[in-house]
């Protein structure tokens, strides 16, 4: 099981490559630092802010898919909060689902 921390750019494009490759069914939700002025929901899949993460957050694996110079303070933040399962996205990871989508 997976969530999104991002719901910006790069969390829409995780979300699209893993629709785009039947896993979206994993994806458990969107985490972002700040909700105000976000939906409760980006396509059906519930968004939580950080500090209100449910306990069962700490079993499952957080993609971080923000802009590089946001990640180091997120990771800080995932850190503290108990959690250690953590894949980054960078722009070359970007590039990668982009050239994935097209074949």
């Amino acid at each position: 099981r997976f969530m999104i921390y991002g719901a910006g750019v790069y969390g829409k494009k995780v979300l699209e490559f893993m629709k785009k490759n039947n896993c979206e069914e994993k994806l458990t939700g969107f985490i972002v630092t700040d909700r105000t002025n976000l939906p409760g929901a980006i396509e059906g899949i519930p968004l939580y802010e950080i500090c209100e993460l449910p306990d069962s957050a700490l079993d499952i694996t957080i993609i971080v898919a923000v802009k590089s110079e946001n990640q180091l303070e997120i990771l800080r933040i995932l850190k503290k909060s108990g959690i250690k399962k953590v894949i980054r996205v960078d722009t070359v990871f970007i590039s990668m689902m982009k050239e994935i989508n097209r074949m």
